[in-house]
Parts: structure tokens; sequence; C-alpha cells
């Protein structure tokens, strides 16, 4: 995905963690930040990292169709 210039970007979680969840799953994880980044590095934006996730982790709504479909519901928590 490319976004603007103001997109927020996986550095943002720098020394932090990367917290996300799914009401619909009730998938939760916590990431450690530093290890994000350098595996998939600094420039990463965030959507793209949610969507990353949610195949690492096996969701089968992450590709699914919009609007009448159901979608992947993680969100950054």
């Amino acid at each position: 995905m490319s976004l603007g210039p103001g997109a927020r970007r996986l550095i943002v979680y720098r020394n932090q963690k990367v917290v996300v969840a799914c009401e619909r799953c009730g998938l939760s994880r916590r990431y450690d930040g530093n290890r994000m980044i350098a595996k998939l590095g600094p420039d990463v934006v965030l959507p793209d990292l949610l969507r990353r996730i949610a195949k690492a982790e096996g969701c089968d709504l992450i590709n699914a169709p919009t609007p009448n479909g159901l979608r992947c519901g993680l969100r950054y928590g």
C-alpha cells in the first residue's frame, strides 16, 4: 500500500509494544516493536503491518470482498 508522506510507519513503535486485537475472532497479540522493525524495516506503513500480522496469524477474512462480506477486524490496541 502506498500512502502519503504523513502515513504512520512501524518506526513509531521503536522501544514499544505493538498491540493488536480483533473483536471478530478474539485474536490478541503483543509484539516487540524493536524486533518487528529489525525484521520488516522501519518504513512499513501501519495498515500494511496489520495485513501482514493477520495473514501470518492465519486470518481467513483478510482478503474477503467488501462491502458485503465480513472483513478482518484486526486493529491496533
